[in-house]
Order: C-alpha cells, then structure tokens, then sequence
C-alpha cells in the first residue's frame, strides 16, 4: 500500500502503459493506458489486467528482467501480451526497476509500450533485405558491390567460388586489389563511366587468391538510391568454360545485357517498357508469347502481352481456370515456376509491389520444348519480374503524379495548366486543318450566396455536380476545365458558325440552372459566360482566355445569366488560312 502512495505520479504520467508488482509478482496496480491496450474490464481492471498479462510473466526473458530488479538494476526485456477480449497478440517492449520505499525494494515497477507495428516493419525490412541479399548471392556469375570511393562493400558466393577467396580478402579494400594489373587501367575506366550513370561493359579479369587470373566478361552497373548513384555492380561471368561453356555465358551475359538497356530507356512509358521486356524474353528464351498478367482476388487480368497469348490484354477469367498460374500466385517473391501443360511448356515467376502480391510474369512455347529451362532461364525471367514490377511501380506514380499535377482534385476536370496544354494542341490543329475554335469561359451567378449560408462543404459539392452536368452536355472532343473557385473554361473544336458555339452556351446554361437539391434545401444558380474565337479574337492562349473572360465580365456588369462574345459579328468567324 505504502508502494502504490509513492507512485501515482508514475502512473498519472501520459505515453507508456505502467504498471506495480509487488515481490511475489502480484500485479497491484496499473494505469488507464494498460487498461485501454489489454482491452481490459473496467469494472474488474486489475483481475482482468492480472489475466491478461499472466501469460508474459510466465516467459523466461521477462522472469529474468523481473529477477534483476528484484536486485535492484533496471532490465528490460520483450515479450507478447494477450488481449482480454482475444485477437492478436500485442508486442510488447517493457523496463522493469525496483520499487523503492525508504531504502527497501518492495515491489517492481513496470513501463511499456506496445512495438507490434515497429516489430512488423522491421519484419518487413528484413524480409526485403533478405530478398535483395538472396538476388544477389544466388546469382551465378560473380558479383562484387562496390562504393563511389572504389571501395570493395560485398561480394557473392560465386565471386568467392571463382576466386577461392574468403570475405577478408576483398571486403574494406579497393576493388583494384581484386585484378591483375594489366587490367586495371580498363576495368577504372568501365567503373568511372558507370559512376557517371552508364551501364559498361567488356572483358577484364579477377584476381585468383593464388595469383593466377581469371579471364571475365564483366558488367559494370550504377546502384542508385534515391536518385543519386552511390557505388556500381560488377557482374563478372567467368569465360573460362568454369562454370558454363563460352556459348552459354556469352548469352546470359548478352540477354542481362538487353535487359539492362531495356531497364535503362527512361524515356519510354511504362507499357512501352513492359512490351519490351516481354518480347526480349520470348526472343532469348526460345519461346513464342508472354504475358503479365494482374491477380484482382480470385480473377485474373492481362494486363500486357507480346507474342500469342491464349489471351488478349485487358481479358479477365477466374484464376481457378488457369491452375498453372494459380501455383505461380502462391510461390514466394523469388520463385519461379515451369511446367508442361495444355500442350506447352511454360515459365513464369510472381510480382510482388509494396508487400503484395500484384501478378506473375509468364513466357509460353506453344509445342513442348526438348530441353528444360535452366536455372539461367530461371533467372532471367525473375530479372524480369523485377524490372516489371519497378515499371508498373513507375506508371502507377506517375499516374498519380499527373493527376496532381494535371486535374483539379474537387471535380476531376483539367485544371489551367493542362487547359494550357489542350488550347495549345487545339491552336496547333486550327492552323493545321485552316479550322476555327471557340474559348467558353463561365461564371457562376449566386455560388457566393450558397457558399457564404451553407459553407464550403456545400458549395463544393455543388461545385461538383455543376461540373458532372457540363461533362454531359459537351462532346468528347470537347474540353471541360476548372479554372478558379467557380469558373469554367470549355474548348469546343472545329465551329463553322456563331450558332454552334451558341447553342453549345444554351445547352450549358440550361444544364447549370436546373435546380440542385441538398440536404432538402433547394438551390439555383446561372452562368455568365464569354466567348471567343481563334482568329477573330486572338491566336494564342493567353489572348483567347483574357478575351472571354473579358466578354464574361461584361455580362456581370449588364446583370449576369448570359452570354457575350469576345468581338461583333460577322456571325461566321473566317478559317485561319
């Protein structure tokens, strides 16, 4: 009792779950926060708390934490707690220090907090870590990591197989120590030239822990981490007839090669890029189609192809029909798969984006192949795989880029800057085809008033729904954009008169001013708009928007709900010649 009046300061303290044992273990008091993360009864909080952490004073590492403070040291130890009501256990970091009163250790003290999610993402880390560190000790050819300063960092089980060596020979020295002399001066050059963002490539040597040497075709590659180039790979693949023929390594060195270049067209989209990966598989490993294909639960999309498929892209069918690339779907983020089936052979390997399963890559030979794949095949379609999966990772943040970047978040409609854009291509046709397009700009009349009474929250969603009704009243060819808080810019193409541009105006006025009903409460807005015209009014973007909107603020200032054009009649506007 005497314990628990010296520490209610402790347990008042915000942040960390607490909680008193007395000498014999006996939980004699904790805090609301080891109430909330135990899930525990408030009407019974220390016997349900007792119940729920039982089972971890029972685990030998906390046993012996508890022991030590017994003896007066502070110890901490990890364990699991069992919520009181069931589900996951939590995971559970504490510090354990003696309670002291007047000099004498009455009970233990213990502070907490729950480190399940840290615990997961270093899980996580680890597990990436591991896959990267298994890609590259695994690969056949020798492989060695090394710094910006030419410093050796790792090298692989092949590299040490090849040379005999062990890790103390080359790791934390200059990767000139690993190559005869005479082959220093090219195999610099190949690493300099990759320092500076350029895959090489061409034969060197490696030094042999007896000192002989060991001819290799070798490929230097920058390893980039966000953004900048911290050190190069150097893939050597012993020529020798070692560890495969001379046929053999030349064309595993030659497709690693093509599939780097592949990796290195920046300037192609996403898709162009997997069409290229896809094709340059079937041309190396012998077979006619490939395919990506995206798992969407228990259906199946394809997303790419190259070659015949029995599929075309953007086909779906249960992934239950296709039960070889169901056994792909379950293997791990590594493994690749073959097999024999519907009369040919196939290979593939999954797709793993963020931590989830995305899809597999699959190459197929329509008639069943004499040989096996290798485990080079193997390999070079989990490069693949991985070269796949950093491209769909590409397209879909670039996808999301563009949408920032390009459309106004409230309506999803284009914004000024690809408004910008469109009027620039629209001007570029005009003069092209001696055509002639009108700028709409519009205001809406009474949209203060509604967000002034009922907030923001309303009149963006009236925002909204004048927007959707403008997307239904304009043509495809049309563009609809957002430009300011209730303003609207429409592009129409191809106009042969004044009257096709007003009655384009009459269909949108009398779409936005239909009444809108929110929440039971009714509401009414107009439009005053501006139009002008490409040649009559102005022959570049800035000019035809400043002259609508110029038209629109004319109709503000005569009493809103109309329309007026940029210049007078004629009421044909003349084609730019």
């Amino acid at each position: 009792m005497l314990a628990q009046q010296r520490f209610p300061a402790l347990f008042a303290e915000p942040g960390d779950a607490r909680a008193l044992f007395a000498l014999d273990g006996t939980l004699v008091r904790t805090n609301e926060i080891a109430f909330a993360l135990l899930g525990c009864d408030p009407d019974d909080p220390l016997g349900s708390a007792k119940a729920a952490i039982a089972p971890a004073c029972r685990e030998q590492a906390v046993r012996v934490a508890f022991a030590r403070a017994m003896r007066g040291a502070i110890a901490d130890a990890e364990t699991q707690l069992v919520p009181r009501g069931g589900g996951s256990p939590i995971d559970f970091a504490v510090t354990l220090s003696p309670a002291v009163v007047e000099e004498t250790i009455c009970g233990v003290y213990a502070s907490g907090r729950d480190t399940t999610r840290e615990r997961s993402l270093a899980r996580a880390a680890a597990r990436e870590i591991a896959e990267l560190s298994s890609l590259f000790q695994g690969h056949p050819d020798a492989m060695i990591a090394i710094d910006a300063a030419g410093v050796t960092q790792s090298v692989n089980a092949a590299f040490l197989a090849l040379t005999d060596a062990d890790p103390g020979d080359a790791l934390g020295k200059p990767f000139e120590s690993l190559i005869p002399s005479d082959a220093v001066a090219k195999t610099r050059t190949a690493f300099e030239r990759s320092l500076g963002g350029k895959t090489a490539r061409g034969d060197t040597a490696l030094r042999h822990v007896d000192g002989s040497r060991i001819d290799v075709s070798a490929t230097a590659v920058p390893i980039v981490v966000e953004g900048t180039i911290v050190g190069v790979y150097v893939i050597g693949c012993d020529i020798r007839g070692q560890r495969r023929t001379e046929n053999d390594a030349h064309e595993q060195t030659e497709r690693i090669r093509e599939l780097y270049l592949v990796a290195a067209s920046s300037g192609q989209t996403a898709e162009a890029q997997l069409h290229a990966a896809l094709t340059l598989g079937c041309t190396r490993l012998g077979c006619d189609g490939a395919f990506l294909a995206r798992f969407d639960g228990n259906v199946t999309t394809f997303v790419a192809a190259a070659g015949p498929v029995p599929y075309a892209e953007g086909a779906q069918i249960p992934l239950a029909a296709l039960p070889s690339l169901a056994a792909i779907a379950a293997l791990g983020p590594l493994d690749g798969a073959s097999a024999e089936t519907d009369g040919h052979t196939f290979l593939g390997t999954p797709l793993d984006l963020g931590g989830r399963r995305y899809g597999a890559v699959c190459f197929l030979a329509n008639e069943p192949k004499n040989d096996a794949f290798s485990e080079a095949d193997r390999d070079f379609v989990r490069l693949i795989g991985a070269l796949a999966a950093s491209a769909i990772e590409r397209g879909e943040q670039r996808q999301k880029l563009d949408a920032l970047a390009f459309f106004d978040e409230l309506t999803g409609l284009p914004n000024r800057r690809l408004l910008e854009d469109r009027l620039a291509q629209a001007i570029a046709h005009a003069q092209r085809e001696k055509t002639v397009f009108a700028v709409h700009f519009y205001d809406l009349d009474g949209f203060k008033a509604i967000n002034d009474t009922y907030g923001h929250l309303r009149g963006d969603e009236v925002l909204r729904i004048i927007a959707h009704r403008i997307e239904r009243v304009t043509r495809d060819v049309d563009t609809i954009a957002r430009v300011g808080g209730d303003e609207f810019v429409v592009v129409q193409p191809d106009v042969n008169s004044r009257d096709d541009a007003t009655i384009l105006a009459r269909r949108l006025r009398e779409a936005i001013a239909k009444p809108l009903v929110l929440e039971g409460c009714e509401h009414r807005v107009t439009a005053s708009g501006g139009i002008a015209f490409f040649g009559n009014d102005g022959r570049d973007a800035h000019a035809l928007l400043a002259q609508a909107d110029a038209a629109l603020y004319r109709v503000k200032a005569a009493g809103r709900n109309d329309i007026a054009f940029a210049s007078p009649p004629p009421p044909f506007v003349e084609p730019v010649g």
